[in-house]
Protein backbone atom coordinates (compact mmCIF):
# COMPACT_ATOMS: atom_id res chain seq x y z
CA UNK A 1 0.00 0.00 0.00
CA UNK A 2 1.27 3.43 -0.99
CA UNK A 3 1.70 5.96 2.27
CA UNK A 4 -0.34 8.84 0.99
CA UNK A 5 1.09 11.16 3.17
CA UNK A 6 4.67 10.93 2.29
CA UNK A 7 6.53 13.43 0.51
CA UNK A 8 7.57 11.21 -2.08
CA UNK A 9 3.47 10.40 -3.02
CA UNK A 10 2.85 14.38 -2.67
CA UNK A 11 5.81 14.84 -4.88
CA UNK A 12 4.46 12.69 -7.66
CA UNK A 13 1.07 14.43 -7.79
CA UNK A 14 2.78 18.17 -7.73
CA UNK A 15 2.25 18.33 -11.61
CA UNK A 16 -1.76 18.35 -11.07
CA UNK A 17 -1.62 20.89 -7.78
CA UNK A 18 1.06 22.93 -9.80
CA UNK A 19 -1.44 23.21 -13.04
CA UNK A 20 -4.24 23.81 -10.64
CA UNK A 21 -2.35 26.94 -9.19
CA UNK A 22 -1.18 28.38 -12.22
CA UNK A 23 -4.64 27.69 -14.08
CA UNK A 24 -6.71 28.60 -10.59
CA UNK A 25 -8.79 31.50 -12.65
CA UNK A 26 -9.35 29.45 -15.65
CA UNK A 27 -10.89 26.40 -13.78
CA UNK A 28 -12.66 28.35 -11.45
CA UNK A 29 -14.29 29.74 -14.50
CA UNK A 30 -15.08 26.28 -15.52
CA UNK A 31 -16.27 25.11 -12.29
CA UNK A 32 -18.86 28.08 -12.53
CA UNK A 33 -20.11 27.51 -15.34
CA UNK A 34 -20.48 23.63 -15.13
CA UNK A 35 -22.66 24.86 -12.74
CA UNK A 36 -24.83 27.45 -14.48
CA UNK A 37 -25.28 24.40 -17.18
CA UNK A 38 -26.45 22.10 -14.46
CA UNK A 39 -28.85 24.54 -13.31
CA UNK A 40 -30.08 25.69 -16.84
CA UNK A 41 -30.82 22.26 -17.40
CA UNK A 42 -33.03 21.98 -14.28
CA UNK A 43 -30.89 20.51 -12.01
CA UNK A 44 -29.17 21.13 -9.02
CA UNK A 45 -25.60 22.84 -8.81
CA UNK A 46 -23.54 19.93 -7.68
CA UNK A 47 -21.21 22.12 -5.25
CA UNK A 48 -20.98 25.21 -4.03
CA UNK A 49 -18.24 27.58 -5.59
CA UNK A 50 -17.86 31.09 -4.09
CA UNK A 51 -16.62 33.99 -5.46
CA UNK A 52 -12.73 33.23 -4.34
CA UNK A 53 -13.26 29.43 -3.98
CA UNK A 54 -10.46 27.25 -5.10
CA UNK A 55 -9.36 24.19 -5.78
CA UNK A 56 -7.01 23.76 -3.30
CA UNK A 57 -6.37 23.83 0.17
CA UNK A 58 -3.11 24.57 2.06
CA UNK A 59 -1.35 23.42 5.40
CA UNK A 60 -0.34 25.08 7.94
CA UNK A 61 3.18 24.87 8.69
CA UNK A 62 2.77 25.84 12.51
CA UNK A 63 -0.36 24.07 13.68
CA UNK A 64 -1.29 21.25 10.84
CA UNK A 65 -4.22 22.68 9.71
CA UNK A 66 -5.85 22.49 6.28
CA UNK A 67 -6.62 25.58 5.27
CA UNK A 68 -8.68 26.58 2.42
CA UNK A 69 -6.34 28.77 -0.32
CA UNK A 70 -8.47 31.56 -1.55
CA UNK A 71 -8.22 33.21 -4.57
CA UNK A 72 -8.08 36.85 -4.78
CA UNK A 73 -8.87 39.18 -7.44
CA UNK A 74 -5.87 40.78 -9.13
CA UNK A 75 -5.50 45.10 -8.10
CA UNK A 76 -3.58 47.76 -9.05
CA UNK A 77 -0.59 46.74 -6.11
CA UNK A 78 -1.01 42.79 -6.97
CA UNK A 79 -2.17 42.64 -10.73
CA UNK A 80 -1.49 38.78 -10.88
CA UNK A 81 -3.96 38.38 -7.90
CA UNK A 82 -3.23 37.12 -4.29
CA UNK A 83 -3.82 33.47 -2.88
CA UNK A 84 -4.99 33.80 1.09
CA UNK A 85 -5.35 30.92 3.95
CA UNK A 86 -6.23 32.14 7.07
CA UNK A 87 -4.54 35.66 7.63
CA UNK A 88 -1.68 35.01 5.56
CA UNK A 89 -1.53 35.93 1.83
CA UNK A 90 1.11 34.43 -0.91
CA UNK A 91 1.75 35.00 -4.25
CA UNK A 92 1.62 32.23 -6.84
CA UNK A 93 5.18 31.93 -7.37
CA UNK A 94 5.36 31.94 -3.47
CA UNK A 95 3.18 28.65 -3.36
CA UNK A 96 4.69 27.25 -5.88
CA UNK A 97 7.83 26.96 -4.16
CA UNK A 98 5.88 25.37 -1.13
CA UNK A 99 4.96 22.95 -3.62
CA UNK A 100 8.07 22.19 -4.96
CA UNK A 101 9.94 22.29 -1.63
CA UNK A 102 7.04 20.65 0.75
CA UNK A 103 4.68 19.28 -1.96
CA UNK A 104 2.79 17.33 0.92
CA UNK A 105 1.66 21.12 2.45
CA UNK A 106 -0.60 21.48 -0.50
CA UNK A 107 -3.82 19.61 -0.83
CA UNK A 108 -6.66 19.12 -3.13
CA UNK A 109 -10.34 19.96 -2.77
CA UNK A 110 -13.30 17.77 -3.39
CA UNK A 111 -14.32 20.34 -6.28
CA UNK A 112 -10.69 19.59 -8.21
CA UNK A 113 -13.12 15.93 -9.34
CA UNK A 114 -15.81 18.28 -10.38
CA UNK A 115 -13.99 19.71 -13.17
CA UNK A 116 -14.60 18.12 -16.73
CA UNK A 117 -12.38 15.81 -17.96
CA UNK A 118 -10.76 15.34 -14.96
CA UNK A 119 -10.30 11.16 -14.15
CA UNK A 120 -13.00 9.75 -12.06
CA UNK A 121 -12.54 8.01 -8.87
CA UNK A 122 -12.07 3.36 -9.20
CA UNK A 123 -11.92 0.93 -6.90
CA UNK A 124 -8.18 0.19 -7.16
CA UNK A 125 -7.17 4.15 -6.77
CA UNK A 126 -9.45 3.96 -3.59
CA UNK A 127 -7.65 0.76 -2.35
CA UNK A 128 -4.10 2.42 -3.00
CA UNK A 129 -4.08 5.43 -1.67
CA UNK A 130 -5.72 3.76 1.88
CA UNK A 131 -9.37 4.85 1.21
CA UNK A 132 -7.83 8.57 0.58
CA UNK A 133 -11.02 9.88 -1.63
CA UNK A 134 -9.22 13.44 -2.48
CA UNK A 135 -5.89 12.03 -3.52
CA UNK A 136 -7.84 9.44 -5.52
CA UNK A 137 -8.19 11.62 -8.68
CA UNK A 138 -4.57 12.55 -8.39
CA UNK A 139 -3.56 8.93 -8.85
CA UNK A 140 -5.25 8.21 -11.27
CA UNK A 141 -4.44 11.31 -13.34
CA UNK A 142 -0.41 10.32 -12.32
CA UNK A 143 -1.20 6.89 -13.83
CA UNK A 144 -2.95 7.91 -17.37
CA UNK A 145 -0.44 10.77 -18.28
CA UNK A 146 3.16 10.97 -18.65
CA UNK A 147 5.24 13.39 -16.72
CA UNK A 148 8.85 14.44 -17.61
CA UNK A 149 10.86 11.91 -15.04
CA UNK A 150 8.12 9.50 -14.03
CA UNK A 151 10.28 6.51 -15.30
CA UNK A 152 9.84 4.93 -11.63
CA UNK A 153 6.09 5.77 -11.67
CA UNK A 154 4.46 2.96 -12.90
CA UNK A 155 6.82 0.18 -10.85
CA UNK A 156 5.48 2.42 -7.48
CA UNK A 157 1.86 1.89 -8.73
CA UNK A 158 2.55 -1.66 -9.56
CA UNK A 159 1.31 -1.33 -13.30
CA UNK A 160 5.35 -2.22 -14.19
CA UNK A 161 5.56 -5.32 -16.19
Amino acid sequence: MLDAGSRAFHRIGSPVLRAALERADELHAALVERNRSLEAAGYHAQVAVGEHSSLLFLIDQSSGARLALKRLAPSATEPAGLWQAARQSFSTAELLGILDAEPERISPSALLSRLPGFPALDFEDYRRTGGDRLLCPVLRALRTHSWPGDAGAAALFGDAD
